[in-house]
């Protein structure tokens, strides 16, 4: 199997022939990381930024209103008149005391809402490279599996794994090791299309999903991205290179089935000399002609 030769796909985007369009039109216009976002999620996003302030005024008129209410009355009731010295007094308590309230209340809902989305944040993302997590790069390539399957539109994953990472955290230390892991997963959302998406899997590992690319256009993809970071402006930080496993959805096959072929395909590549792309099982061949 070759090694470094580059294959002739110029600089169009992976999956440029019929099938991205398709996909372009299906797929959902999300941001990455992070998955697919529930419908009217920005909407509520927007809204509960701007609650806090809408509690406090609704609150503090609706209680300011309600109390000099409640005092009208107790006068026609106790006195058969009204007082307007004595409501203008109780309007100014009232309001002080409710806008107090409604103060503490917004504050609360701030910092509660605040510590919910961050729950939601690292729940979701890898806190060292920003990347979605492993869970969540699951969760949407079994959705992504689905919609392929039925519309029977081609799909590849990409398996990424840096070559000797171990050595790089020996010699230059865990800070410089993070450093690299960030630059790594840069490189990689350079290269990435509005609806491909990306997971860190732990440790040194990356997987990339490309919706409507089939093995061919992934192939293509892939060694411009081993290109991208082997031929890397020198900076502080090592060179190092990269080994990526091709793998592409067949019929009946399963998320997790796709996964292990990928991972089968980075194992080969490894084997092979590293610093290299390897496609899984009967796509290999076609996939560099």
């Amino acid at each position: 199997m070759s090694d470094t030769g580059t294959m002739e796909t110029g600089t169009e985007r992976p999956g440029s022939g019929g099938t991205t369009a398709a996909v372009n039109e299906e797929s959902p216009q999300e941001k990455r990381p992070g998955g697919k976002r529930r419908p009217g999620r920005d909407r509520w996003e927007r809204l509960s930024l701007l609650s806090p302030r809408a509690f406090f005024w609704i609150f503090t008129l609706g209680t300011t209103a309600l109390a000099e209410l409640l005092a009208f009355a107790f006068c026609l009731l106790a006195y058969g008149r009204a007082f307007p010295a004595f409501l203008l007094g109780w309007l100014v308590v009232a309001f002080l005391t409710a806008a107090s309230a409604s103060f503490v209340g917004s504050r609360v809902h701030t910092l509660s809402w605040e510590r919910q989305k961050s729950l939601e944040h690292y729940a979701t993302v890898d806190e060292l490279t920003g990347a979605p997590n492993r869970r969540v790069f699951a969760l949407r390539l079994e959705s992504e599996v689905d919609r392929c399957s039925r519309l029977q539109s081609a799909l590849c994953v990409v398996f990424i794994d840096i070559d000797f990472f171990k050595r790089i955290n020996d010699d230059y230390g865990h800070q410089v090791g993070d450093r690299v892991l960030r630059q790594i997963y840069s490189r990689l959302e350079e290269n990435l299309r509005l609806y491909d998406f990306i997971g860190r899997l732990g440790g040194d590992e990356f997987v990339m999903a490309l919706p409507g690319t089939d093995a061919h256009a992934a192939w293509g993809v892939a060694e411009r991205i081993r290109e991208s970071v082997q031929q890397a402006p020198a900076s502080s930080l090592p060179r190092v290179s990269i080994s990526l496993g091709v793998a592409e959805l067949e019929e009946g096959m399963n998320a997790e089935q796709l996964i292990r072929n990928a991972d089968m395909a980075l194992y080969t590549a490894k084997n092979n000399g590293r610093n290299r792309t390897e496609v899984y099982g009967p796509s290999a061949g076609s996939a560099r002609t």
